[in-house]
């Protein structure tokens, strides 16, 4: 079991998985709710999309790790060592998830505030991630696509600053020390493109 991501979700559904179709359209109207209560713009999920696209996380380490990484650049801190296990328990972490919860407009929130296993980004740009919970959405917290993108574009910057790849041999790939940060990061991206490209949600699953 992992953490896979997977944008037009319900043309995949329509004719297969009645039930599943059926769930993602009423989480799709929670999310019209959540919006309008926000005062944003609606987002209308599209039924007919050219060509699904599907990614795997590799299990939920990688964006606990990128998580971490960005939790302590939010918090002013120095940029922490690559992350190994149980990145998720990183104090720092716990601390950003307190600041935010106490109305704290933190940078990388759209990285970090999310479920690691359930949820939504949607193409829709606004700055600060929607708490859903009152309104048992999946996942609790709603996601803006544009916005992902952008931290994580400015996430792959600072690390390409400070873990450019070294080569040992020339024979080698050049190796980098941040692997796992630097492939949530590319697996997210690959979502946001699909995501702003196709004008629908990026689904957590």
């Amino acid at each position: 079991m992992g953490l896979g991501l997977e944008v037009g979700i319900l043309p995949g559904l329509v004719e297969m998985d009645e039930e599943g179709y059926q769930h993602y359209k009423e989480q799709f109207c929670l999310i019209s709710q959540a919006l309008l209560k926000a005062g944003i713009e609606k987002h209308v999920e599209p039924e007919e999309v050219e060509g699904i696209f599907t990614c795997d996380m590799l299990g939920y380490s990688t964006i606990h790790c990128l998580r971490r990484f960005g939790a302590h650049l939010a918090l002013e801190k120095p940029p922490p060592p690559p992350a190994t296990v149980d990145a998720e328990k990183d104090p720092f972490l716990s601390e950003y998830y307190k600041r935010f919860e106490s109305g704290e407009d933190l940078r990388f929130q759209h990285v970090i505030i999310h479920s690691d296993a359930e949820g939504f980004y949607i193409p829709v740009d606004f700055m600060r991630v929607i708490n859903a919970e009152p309104l048992q959405l999946a996942g609790g917290y709603l996601g803006s696509t544009q916005r992902l993108r952008a931290e994580c574009l400015e996430l792959d910057a600072l690390l390409r600053e400070i873990d450019p790849p070294v080569k040992r041999n020339w024979y080698a790939r050049p190796r980098v020390r941040y692997g796992q940060e630097r492939f949530a990061i590319h697996q997210l991206l690959e979502a946001c493109e699909a995501s702003i490209r196709m004008n629908a949600a990026i689904v957590f699953d």
